[in-house]
């Protein structure tokens, strides 16, 4: 027997939106943001049964499990820069950017 677990996910690219897409078969809930929220894997993973959430405190907020699958290093920065450290505490972080080319 499964348990069903509720995530956040920062960033559909590729990675993430195949992530939240395996995750919504096997019935968990996700919250999704998206930095462009008319990407098509945005529509998809909503048609799919994911939560958009437009501002990214707010998705953060929703649930203990956040995974990040931004570009880079520097658009972690960008997209976290302003949510206070608190937002973060006792949530689990997976961060799978891969990180900035030199």
């Amino acid at each position: 027997m499964t348990t069903s677990q509720s995530l956040t996910f920062l960033g559909l690219g590729n990675m993430g939106s195949a992530l939240v897409q395996a995750l919504l078969k096997a019935s968990h809930k996700v919250t999704i943001w998206n930095r462009t929220t008319a990407r098509p894997q945005v529509k998809v993973a909503v048609e799919a049964g994911a939560i958009l959430e437009a501002d990214v405190q707010n998705a953060i907020s929703m649930n203990n499990i956040i995974t990040i699958c931004l570009l880079d290093y520097s658009s972690i920065k960008n997209v976290l820069a302003d949510i206070p450290t608190s937002a973060f505490e006792g949530k689990t972080i997976v961060n799978l950017t891969n990180g900035t080319p030199k």
